[in-house]
């Protein structure tokens, strides 16, 4: 039998939650053992508690069937299941203690190796989408994964900008996949499958958009991610529910300011002022805490010059080379030529693949090269 039966088969065993399943996944690693004994040998022979013991014998047939029904459901519907058991799971996700032990997925789940994470208000101002805009083209120089909840206003314009980039987008859901909620963004979704990104959740396809089901999904949003942005939301928002979880997940957050008198900044100073988040103004800050502006150079394959180096560029090219990423300006000065020329120079060496342009004008290698 397929063994995503007998994970998804736990959802279904009354008073098992995802922590307690999880403790059973790993006392069972063939997780059939667990469906086959009967009361006596789970408590004898793995010291389940007589309680726990009697009610996975009392509906673990049921809870095989449900589980068997879900599998050929989301079968029909195009829809992926991985379990937490499985090599495919977001490793980020897995070392959350309250991971979800299945996801439901409509399209592809791209990686998470770098993966960020965009949240606020649902009631987000020009600014909120602004500067969402801004942040997620600044962090598109190395290409992360969005992830967001495709609610209205922060988490719509953070899946735009994502789609507006190319950058792959995930959009974690709080009901099954039977829905989309809200339905103003139903083609927002489809297009997010279409470009290599999916709809994610851990409910069953059934289930409706309840509200304490989105509270939930946030610590999924949080745990996809290396960090959590959090762009806009008042002081009792809900975005703050994701970025508690995230500082709780030990995973880095971040915070935009803004005016203090302004409502929808009050989430985000608070968040700043009790030490919470970071405050960043550029998608350079997110870069340079996450270590994401860093690439090691034994990762650097060499390659021939594709053209011919004029002095100015071989110059840029070594000081670069040993100083690793720096500002235009840092390079006009170090080196003490003028800003025309170092501009020239970079531009044919970011157009030959050499070097990369980051954000705030700032420069790093992107291949080694030969020079004679």
């Amino acid at each position: 039998m397929n063994e995503n039966v007998y994970v998804l088969a736990l959802k279904f065993i009354p008073k098992i939650g995802n922590i307690t399943a999880k403790k059973l996944i790993d006392l069972f690693p063939n997780l059939e053992l667990l469906f086959s004994l009967s009361t006596i040998e789970l408590q004898n022979r793995f010291s389940l508690s007589p309680l726990l013991a009697n009610t996975i014998n009392k509906y673990k047939n049921t809870a095989i069937q449900k589980a068997k029904l879900e599998i050929e459901i989301s079968r029909q519907n195009n829809i992926n299941i991985i379990t937490i058991d499985s090599i495919d799971y977001p490793s980020k996700l897995k070392e959350c203690i309250d991971a979800p032990i299945s996801l439901f997925i409509k399209g592809e789940l791209p990686s998470v190796d770098k993966s960020i994470s965009f949240v606020g208000t649902r009631k987000a101002s020009y600014y909120g989408k602004d500067i969402t805009e801004m942040l997620i083209k600044e962090l598109s120089v190395i290409s992360p994964t969005i992830v967001s909840g495709l609610a209205l206003g922060i988490d719509t314009f953070a899946h735009k900008a994502a789609l507006n980039h190319n950058l792959p987008t995930i959009a974690v859901l709080g009901h099954g996949l039977y829905t989309l909620y809200p339905p103003e963004n139903d083609n927002l979704a489809k297009e997010i499958i279409n470009n290599n990104g999916c709809l994610v959740t851990e409910y069953l396809y059934n289930e409706p958009p309840l509200k304490q089901h989105f509270p939930e999904r946030n610590r999924i949003i949080a745990g996809l991610s290396d960090g959590v942005v959090v762009v806009q939301t008042r002081e009792r928002g809900g975005a703050l529910i994701t970025a508690n979880i995230a500082f709780s997940y030990n995973r880095a957050v971040f915070a935009v300011p803004g005016n203090i008198t302004d409502p929808l900044a009050q989430g985000c100073l608070n968040l700043i002022k009790h030490y919470k988040a970071e405050l960043i103004t550029e998608g350079n800050d997110i870069l340079k805490t996450l270590n994401w502006d860093l690439m090691p150079f034994n990762n650097l394959s060499t390659s021939a010059i594709p053209f011919p180096l004029s002095q100015d560029e071989e110059k840029i090219y070594q000081f670069l080379l040993n100083e690793g990423d720096s500002s235009i300006d840092h390079i006009c000065n170090s080196l003490n030529i003028g800003i025309d020329v170092v501009s020239m120079a970079l531009l044919n060496l970011e157009f030959a693949e050499i070097i990369q342009s980051l954000p705030g004008k700032r420069y790093r290698i992107a291949k080694c090269i030969k020079i004679d």
